[in-house]
């Protein structure tokens, strides 16, 4: 990964502690600071209150709740349309169009290559 100059911050969405913490510790590795959110709903809180200061969210597309990771991504980039997104899943029923998807079980590689590949690439234009 290509380390940046100012520090970055991501926001990783997944209703599994493990998984946020596995991917806090591989992007903390590569200079990211991370925010969790358990929640879709929790998440769009914490993007609310940053008010621009998030660079990536990273969001597992199988969530309980009213959204999944989906439906939140598209609302992200309704609101946010210069944050980039990435999914990640085991499973998914719908095709997440224009969005990266990095299927689990994935390596610290794998997350890291998707990262290089989100941040390079405008938002919604992915794939």
């Amino acid at each position: 990964m290509k380390h940046y100059m100012e520090e970055r911050i991501c926001l990783i969405v997944d209703d599994e502690p493990g998984i946020r913490k596995y991917l806090a510790v591989v992007l903390r590795n590569e200079g990211f600071r991370c925010l969790e959110a358990e929640s879709a709903a929790e998440s769009l809180r914490i993007l609310r209150g940053c008010r621009g200061e998030i660079d990536l969210m990273i969001t597992d597309i199988r969530m309980p709740g009213d959204m999944d990771g989906i439906d939140l991504a598209n609302a992200v980039r309704n609101s946010h349309p210069g944050l980039p997104v990435i999914l990640v899943s085991g499973y998914t029923a719908r095709d997440p169009e224009g969005f990266q998807v990095v299927p689990k079980p994935f390596t610290p590689r794998e997350i890291v290559e998707a990262v290089d590949k989100a941040m390079l690439v405008p938002a919604g234009n992915a794939r």
